[in-house]
């Protein structure tokens, strides 16, 4: 049986960071890719800030009072990174994240908009689990890498196929491959209860 990390600010910040950094990586793509979009993201006292577009899932900040105490004018950056380009103010804040940070967004008038569970796993080589033969999972080749040069979020299988275990084979693949390639932790968000949690 695995055993599981206990969910303490190290671990957060550690996987606040690389969620983050697979963003701004993301970011820094689009910028290459499509310039007129303006993508960019800037590094405020360990928050990271993304800007991918108005209304992109990935514009908001990751790690804001998580690396550090929130200060006014720390916030005051950040919110002008977001206005300066027409944009949504977004933060995504763990529980773990340090206790003023809630007060802080609520003086300014921020509300929650959702809620997300973030689960995680050692993983070794014998982590994933057994998945269907009947579904075909293989690793991008080189020529393909323009199809594929995006962050691999947000799966979803369409209604007529689900139930086939494409996700299960998916996610097997994807911790197969990480174990053999040195990863040693696996990170999942969904909403709470869903289905997909």
């Amino acid at each position: 049986m695995t055993s599981f990390a206990f969910s303490d600010l190290a671990l957060s910040r550690r996987l606040e960071r690389a969620e983050a950094a697979a963003n701004a990586s993301f970011v820094e793509a689009r910028s290459r890719s499509s310039p007129a979009v303006g993508a960019t993201w800037i590094d405020v006292d360990g928050t990271w800030a993304m800007f991918d577009g108005v209304g992109s899932p990935l514009t908001q900040t990751f790690g804001f009072g998580l690396f550090s105490a929130p200060l006014d004018d720390q916030l005051d950056t950040l919110e002008q990174f977001f206005v300066s380009r027409n944009s949504r103010v977004l933060h995504e804040v763990s529980p773990l994240a340090d206790p003023s940070t809630l007060a802080m967004l609520g003086v300014r008038g921020y509300a929650p908009v959702e809620l997300a569970s973030v689960m995680h796993q050692p993983i070794d080589s014998t982590s994933a689990g057994a998945s269907d033969r009947a579904v075909h999972i293989r690793v991008a080749t080189a020529d393909e890498l323009s199809d594929w040069a995006a962050l691999l979020a947000g799966a979803s299988t369409m209604p007529e196929f689900r139930g086939r275990g494409a996700q299960n084979a998916l996610l097997q693949a994807r911790i197969a491959y990480a174990a053999t390639n040195g990863c040693d932790l696996a990170q999942i968000v969904a909403q709470p209860g869903s289905a997909s949690q």
